[in-house]
This record gives C-alpha cells, sequence and structure tokens, in this order.
C-alpha cells in the first residue's frame, strides 16, 4: 500500500490591522462563558495552569479617546465593533493594513483585500445607535485615507448617545499537511 501522495505546497498570507494613532488600551474580557480551561504548558506542578475563564468576546478600552474596540468570532466571521461613546469622534478611527497586496472598494462598500492565499473581504459596516424606540441605522460606511489606510465615514447621527460600527471580516482557512 502506498502512502498518500504529499499536498502540494501551502500558501501563506499574513495580513494585519494596525491601528494609526492608537493608545494603548486596556483588555479585558467580555460576555464570561460557562465552564472553565486548564493547561499544561511544561512539565511539573509549574507547568499547570488552571480555572482558566473562557469569554464570548475581548474588549480593548480606550483604543481612541472615547472609542472602544471588541473583537469576537462567530461561525467562520472574525467580527469586530467599533463603540464610540457620546461625543467621541469616529473619524479619528485610522486603520493600517499591513501584508495586502492590494485593497479594493466594491460599489456595495465592501473592501477586499487582495493576499497571496486569497481575498479577505470586509463587507461595508453595520452602523447603528440603539435608541429607546429602537435600534436606528446611521448611513456610513468606509473611506480609503490613502493607499494602505481605511476609516469610517458616518453621516448624522445622535452625538449624545453611543454609536456602533460593525464591519464583518469574512475568511477562509484551508489546512493541509501531515500533522
Amino acid at each position: 500500500m502506498q502512502p498518500p501522495s504529499a499536498p502540494g505546497p501551502s500558501i501563506r498570507s499574513d495580513v494585519r490591522l494596525t491601528f494609526l494613532g492608537a493608545a494603548t488600551p486596556t483588555l479585558e474580557g467580555a460576555d464570561l462563558l460557562p465552564g472553565r480551561s486548564h493547561y499544561l504548558r511544561g512539565p511539573g506542578a509549574g507547568g499547570r495552569v488552571a480555572d482558566v475563564p473562557n469569554y464570548r468576546s475581548v474588549a480593548y478600552r480606550g483604543v481612541y479617546p472615547g472609542i472602544d474596540l471588541v473583537f469576537r468570532g462567530d461561525e467562520g466571521r472574525l467580527e469586530y465593533d467599533w463603540i464610540v461613546a457620546p461625543g467621541a469622534e469616529p473619524s479619528r478611527i485610522a486603520m493600517g493594513i499591513v501584508g495586502a497586496k492590494s485593497i479594493e472598494q466594491e460599489e456595495s462598500g465592501a473592501l477586499v483585500l487582495t493576499t497571496d492565499a486569497g481575498p479577505l473581504r470586509m463587507a461595508r459596516p453595520y452602523i447603528y445607535q440603539d435608541t429607546k424606540a429602537g435600534r436606528r441605522e446611521v448611513k456610513g460606511g468606509f473611506v480609503r485615507l490613502d493607499q494602505d489606510r481605511v476609516g469610517f465615514s458616518v453621516e448624522s447621527y445622535d452625538r449624545g448617545a453611543p454609536l456602533v460600527i460593525d464591519p464583518v471580516l469574512t475568511y477562509s482557512t484551508y489546512f493541509n499537511g501531515s500533522g
């Protein structure tokens, strides 16, 4: 019996978002999940890590003045929300995109980042405010600041209430190899 043939070379492409002009945020887990995790990080009792809480999301508090960033995974998508406090300025958000061969903006308002491993698509952000009358959509979307920097344009909204900017990154991962 012959062993299966080895797969072709894998393609790896790293893309990073940097937050230009950002402060050093405070990180905290959000939405505590039931259960705890335990890890072995080496031999002996000193290598045990026990009773580690699990969270649905991680919040970066104070990325920009009055602006937090919350990340969470959702069924093959990396979701992140910018939470803009009352009085804060959403135009301060500036994301540098490192590692993409090109960045294109579709008519739909989505961004497509071309990489060696395939496209990464960032859907047009859903921008909204939660009010006493319910959720109110705010017009806006991505704005190209230059060749590799992106921010957000936001039309008129109630500056006395929090604003949420909710883009979604769609990606696929393919695993191969013998291990």
